[in-house]
């Protein structure tokens, strides 16, 4: 017996057969092989799983991102909209505020019936022909306190005489371009 080795047998940790050299026995190992790929099928399932939902999720936050920023850039037009139409009323109104004032130094000037021979309404305010009836009256008060006499008192008679003629023909002329119309 002394060359002879012996060799052990050994048992299935698993079923408790023998197994020859290992510790588990053929079928064992045919079921742990088994599960063991069952379990990297289900890992990779899952990473596939979580990678899909991560693509996704930046695939929203980029939606996202860019309905944010389509949104933000209509609410900067819709401000620079609405800051133009200010702007423009504003000048609108500059230019309707400062129009009768202009039209009232020159319903002073303009000469009246007497000098030119025949009476234009629109003339004697200073007005065009297609002003509305708001800017006329504007036009009619503001000529009207230059024309004040309490202003021209201190004058002699001819230019009280002139000032009480020229607002004369600027009540004649709004009463035709405003009250008779």
């Amino acid at each position: 017996m002394l060359g002879m080795t012996s060799r052990r047998l050994n048992r299935c940790r698993n079923c408790g057969s023998d197994s020859g050299v290992s510790d588990l026995c053929g079928s064992c190992r045919r079921a742990a092989a088994d599960a063991a790929r069952e379990q990297a099928a289900v890992r990779l399932q899952r990473e596939r799983a979580r990678d899909e939902e991560e693509r996704r999720n930046r695939e929203r936050e980029a939606d996202l991102r860019n309905r944010v920023a389509r949104e933000a850039e209509e609410a900067r037009r819709r401000q620079e909209e609405l800051a133009r139409r200010i702007e423009a009323e504003q000048a609108q109104k500059r230019r309707h505020v400062e129009q009768p004032d202009r039209v009232a130094t020159a319903a002073t000037t303009v000469p009246d019936a007497a000098d030119n021979g025949a009476f234009d309404p629109y003339k004697v305010l200073g007005v065009p022909r297609e002003v509305c009836k708001e800017l006329i009256s504007i036009a009619y008060h503001q000529a009207k306190k230059r024309l004040d006499p309490t202003l021209v008192e201190h004058l002699g008679d001819e230019a009280q005489a002139h000032f009480r003629a020229k607002a004369e023909a600027l009540d004649r002329a709004y009463e035709m371009l405003v009250l008779f119309r």
